[in-house]
């Protein structure tokens, strides 16, 4: 579905309003505010990205893409190594230390990471994360959701709609409609990972990962 049709089915499910009742941008900014939370919610490909640097002689921090919101993980690809998370705290302790070398650690400080020992040399560092997606704007974008998601979409905006609107009956109506509707919806990289520990070749983990990306770029 692209934005011009949830629009369409949106309206249909709230009782048809006029457009002087309910104006499309309401209506998109209620598909938009479900949208995010479906995607901050549960787990999806397109919200998990990967993005590579390289790093600088001496230099620990390297700032993290705009959309990033979670990092889950960081690899020295020079040296083909994991790199262990540790704590914030310690990553301000150990700010003033001056140790260089291969990185090994890293920890996430706001908006960059931090590697240890800093950085001896130029290496490749491939970071994965979890993002952001870009709200709808034009009529004939879609969410970059999987499709059977998309009805997902309409009935938690239905909630917003109404929610926004004050009417507390009809509000609690859709979103327990909603949250029934999504409990029978397993995501995508869970039933992967159900399809791997059964033994059954996913393709998509292998071919469709993205790469050389990045911090311009968003899973």
């Amino acid at each position: 579905m692209n934005l011009i049709s949830m629009q369409d089915a949106l309206r249909s499910r709230i009782g048809n309003p006029t457009l002087a009742d309910a104006p499309n941008a309401t209506l998109t900014a209620h598909i938009n505010s479900a949208y995010l939370e479906i995607a901050d919610t549960f787990k999806f490909h397109n919200v998990r990205k990967l993005c590579r640097f390289t790093t600088v002689d001496g230099t620990k921090r390297y700032g993290v893409p705009e959309d990033c919101l979670v990092v889950m993980n960081v690899r020295d690809l020079t040296n083909e190594t994991p790199l262990e998370k540790y704590g914030v705290r310690r990553g301000f302790e150990e700010t003033a230390i001056t140790t260089t070398g291969y990185p090994t650690q890293y920890a996430r400080i706001r908006n960059w990471i931090e590697l240890y020992p800093a950085p001896n040399g130029a290496y490749e560092i491939e970071m994965f994360y979890k993002g952001t997606v870009t709200a709808l704007v034009a009529d004939a974008e879609s969410p970059a959701l999987p499709v059977p998601w998309h009805e997902g979409i309409i009935r938690l905006a239905k909630y917003y709609y109404h929610e926004s609107a004050g009417d507390t009956p009809k509000a609690i109506e859709a979103y327990n409609a909603y949250a029934l509707w999504a409990e029978t919806k397993p995501n995508e990289v869970d039933e992967e990972k159900t399809a791997i520990d059964s033994g059954v070749s996913v393709p998509t983990l292998s071919d469709n990962q993205p790469k050389n990306l990045d911090f311009n770029h968003s899973d």
